[in-house]
């Protein structure tokens, strides 16, 4: 039996979460200056709420990208032990 784990790939999926989190959260954050420039102050309020709603959205999907990174990290590091456990243990 073989068994072969990618770990430098896992790791790079894990940077690419990392990445397209801190995309979102950058986007959250900007956010909030749409409504800024608008001079109707119902269309204002109404571009500002909405803005709110989509930087909390944004909020939610960047905590959610920074967990699966986390999960993925964490991943690669145990399929690596395994890996070297079980290497180890065909060479005794």
């Amino acid at each position: 039996m073989q068994l072969r784990v990618h770990t430098a790939a896992m790791v790079d999926a894990a940077r690419l979460l990392r990445d397209h989190s801190d995309a979102v959260g950058h986007a959250a954050v900007t956010c909030p200056a749409i409504a800024r420039d608008v001079r109707d102050p119902a269309l204002r309020h109404g571009a500002g709420t909405l803005a709110d709603v989509a930087g909390d959205a944004l909020e939610v999907a960047a905590t959610d990208l920074g967990l699966l990174m986390s999960r993925v990290r964490a991943g690669a590091l145990v399929y690596d032990q395994v890996e070297t456990g079980v290497r180890r243990s065909a060479t005794s």
